[in-house]
């Protein structure tokens, strides 16, 4: 059997600072129905939070499930699993997908189901989940739920302590939803793999540099001992012209970057933008006991600038900015910005505050840790 998995629409959360999110979820759901007419699956299953309890109505999502999702899809078997944000003030937001009626489509509330007799479908529950796990668990040798694994990463780059481990599970292979980064762990000895899905689309920077991705699992190639169980996964993304994604660059300046070395890596950037791409690039401050290159720091504003005129975001120090302002204005030769790098912590608010007296909220905190005894 080949059923393709994805999780974390979060079809009600609407904000961003850079496009209509509605719109963006809209497309990833397009794509993948898309991609489901071309792989033509065996079953669908979508492993937590559909919807979003904690911001937005969800009227307005419940039509996005039916118009561009359900419609869409009549003749293959939908399961829909409740994950954390399914589980509204007044009972699983799912079941307003089951009372649509679609005979295809069913949905996992409250306690486990399963697929035959290999696979658990373990909806998330914060009070039952570990006892669900370690009672069930081991009658089935293939898992797909929506939790947290300590071994996992946020999609903030971040990890956490999580009070169930990939070890001490029974099944051999465990698909997730609940974080957002695409990403697997493998225990090579016992051949067992998690694997989260990761979220539909991407929606803001916690996004950044990540391919979004829908799966497809081969149960016979899951169930087989003898194979890698990491070959039992198929990756597909969904990416688009009308997806946008979250592009950071980090641009080090060292005493090794020449000016064309600089000019190379600014090219490079700006041949990667493309339309759908909402791109950032952060320069780093200088180290104080690097020796830059006057040349690169004269001609560090003119490249910063072709980013910018092409809509890309530049997120620079204050102290580089200064730094370069003085030597291009020539009153430096470079010893302003070496100068204002190794100043203390303390120095730094105290010139802060002589230089931007306009900033008077920000000035007042920074006279108040001026007036303390000891550096932060």
């Amino acid at each position: 059997m080949r059923i393709l998995i994805s999780a974390d629409w979060h079809l009600s959360s609407y904000k961003t600072t850079y496009f209509d999110v509605g719109e963006q979820l809209v497309n990833g759901l397009l794509k993948l129905v898309q991609i489901i007419r071309e792989k033509s699956p065996d079953m669908i299953i979508i492993a937590g939070d559909i919807y979003n309890d904690k911001v937005y109505i969800y009227k307005n999502a419940s039509e996005m499930v039916r118009v561009y999702f359900l419609d869409q899809i009549k003749d293959i078997p939908i399961i829909f699993i409740a994950g954390n944000h399914d589980k509204g003030k007044h009972g699983c937001l799912l079941e307003e997908i089951e009372a649509f009626n679609y005979p295809n489509v069913s949905v996992v509330c409250d306690k486990f189901a399963s697929v035959g007799s290999d696979i658990l479908l373990l909806p998330y529950d914060r009070s039952h989940m570990h006892e669900y796990l370690m009672e069930e668990g081991p009658n089935y040798p293939i898992l797909i739920s929506h939790f947290g694994l300590n071994e996992a990463k946020l999609n903030n780059g971040l990890s956490r302590i999580d009070p169930i481990k990939l070890s001490q599970l029974p099944n051999k292979l465990v698909i997730l939803g609940h974080y957002h980064t695409p990403q697997s762990i493998y225990r090579a000895k016992q051949n067992q793999l998690a694997i989260y899905t990761g979220s539909l689309v991407p929606k803001d920077w916690n996004d950044k540099n990540e391919v979004k991705r829908v799966i497809i699992l081969d149960t016979d190639i899951a169930l087989d001992d003898s194979k890698d169980r990491r070959d039992a996964i198929e990756s597909i993304p969904i990416r688009g012209d009308n997806i946008f994604e979250f592009k950071e660059y980090v641009l080090e300046i060292t005493d090794s970057t020449s000016l064309s070395k600089l000019e190379a890596s600014i090219d490079k950037i700006l041949n990667s933008n493309l339309p759908n791409h909402i791109t950032r690039v952060i320069v780093p401050p200088f180290s104080p006991n690097a020796n830059i290159d006057k040349e690169v720091i004269a001609n560090l504003p003119k490249q910063l600038e072709r980013l910018r005129k092409a809509n890309i975001i530049v997120i620079t120090t204050t102290s580089m900015n200064q730094g370069m302002k003085l030597l291009t204005e020539g009153e430096g030769e470079g010893k302003d910005t070496e100068s204002l790098l190794t100043k203390s912590f303390m120095e730094l608010c105290e010139w802060y505050v002589k230089s931007h007296p306009e900033q008077k909220k920000l000035s007042s905190i920074l006279q108040e840790i001026l007036a303390t005894d000891d550096e932060v």
